[in-house]
Protein backbone atom coordinates (compact mmCIF):
# COMPACT_ATOMS: atom_id res chain seq x y z
CA UNK A 1 0.00 0.00 0.00
CA UNK A 2 1.48 3.91 -1.08
CA UNK A 3 0.94 6.36 1.94
CA UNK A 4 0.80 10.04 1.70
CA UNK A 5 1.43 12.27 4.39
CA UNK A 6 -1.44 14.87 4.98
CA UNK A 7 -0.45 18.19 5.23
CA UNK A 8 -2.79 19.55 7.29
CA UNK A 9 -2.10 17.40 10.35
CA UNK A 10 1.12 15.19 9.52
CA UNK A 11 -0.69 11.79 9.41
CA UNK A 12 0.14 8.88 6.46
CA UNK A 13 -3.07 8.16 4.89
CA UNK A 14 -3.59 5.39 2.61
CA UNK A 15 -3.69 6.87 -1.31
CA UNK A 16 -6.57 4.27 -1.47
CA UNK A 17 -9.65 4.92 0.77
CA UNK A 18 -12.80 2.98 1.44
CA UNK A 19 -16.07 4.95 1.89
CA UNK A 20 -18.40 3.50 4.33
CA UNK A 21 -21.58 5.24 3.99
CA UNK A 22 -23.80 1.85 2.54
CA UNK A 23 -22.78 0.22 5.29
CA UNK A 24 -25.44 -1.90 6.48
CA UNK A 25 -25.09 -4.77 8.65
CA UNK A 26 -23.39 -3.34 11.69
CA UNK A 27 -21.79 -6.97 11.94
CA UNK A 28 -20.88 -7.38 7.96
CA UNK A 29 -19.66 -3.05 8.33
CA UNK A 30 -17.40 -4.54 10.75
CA UNK A 31 -15.93 -7.27 8.73
CA UNK A 32 -15.16 -5.29 6.05
CA UNK A 33 -13.26 -2.74 7.96
CA UNK A 34 -10.86 -5.22 9.52
CA UNK A 35 -10.39 -6.95 5.81
CA UNK A 36 -9.45 -3.24 4.88
CA UNK A 37 -7.38 -2.58 7.71
CA UNK A 38 -5.61 -5.58 7.34
CA UNK A 39 -4.76 -4.76 3.34
CA UNK A 40 -3.27 -1.44 4.46
CA UNK A 41 -6.45 0.66 4.15
CA UNK A 42 -5.99 3.67 6.66
CA UNK A 43 -8.36 6.05 5.17
CA UNK A 44 -12.19 5.54 6.18
CA UNK A 45 -14.95 8.13 4.91
CA UNK A 46 -18.44 8.24 5.51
Amino acid sequence: MKYQKDQRNGLSLSQVGMGCMRLTKKSEGIKVIYEALDVGINFFNR
